[in-house]
């Protein structure tokens, strides 16, 4: 009995340490696709100061900023799913979840990660 209680005892071990490795895991992916997301979204608002600047200068279409926008804006959508709406002076807002905005004009907003408040190993 008391040999089996020992290998039940190492069996939990040892998938408490598998599972604490996938926890670790999957918070290190959130950390890494929250980075990605906000690099993505100040390169969109940088384009669309950009993008502004050029189509009241002369009035001609910047297509290559244009293009570039489109470019990182695919990217953000391989990351998180997100709506687009083209404001009056050519830029985009972008937004995320339920109406969250992520890029606004010229302006965007950082992302953050935070710890659970029911698990404390996990983040949100």
């Amino acid at each position: 009995m008391i040999s089996g209680a020992n290998f039940l005892t190492s069996r939990f071990q040892s998938l408490n340490q598998r599972l604490t490795a996938l926890n670790d895991s999957v918070n290190s992916r959130i950390g890494y696709s929250v980075t990605q997301i906000n690099s993505y979204a100040r390169q969109i608002s940088s384009l669309n100061q950009s993008i502004v600047i050029a189509q009241s200068g002369n009035g001609q279409q910047p297509n290559d900023l244009l293009d570039q926008r489109d470019n990182w804006l695919r990217s953000l959508n391989q990351e998180i799913k997100a709506s687009v709406v083209k404001q009056s002076d050519g830029s985009f807002s972008v937004f995320i979840g339920s109406g969250q905005p992520l890029v606004v004009g010229g302006q965007f907003f950082n992302m953050t990660t935070q710890m659970s408040a029911t698990d404390p190993g996990s983040w949100t």
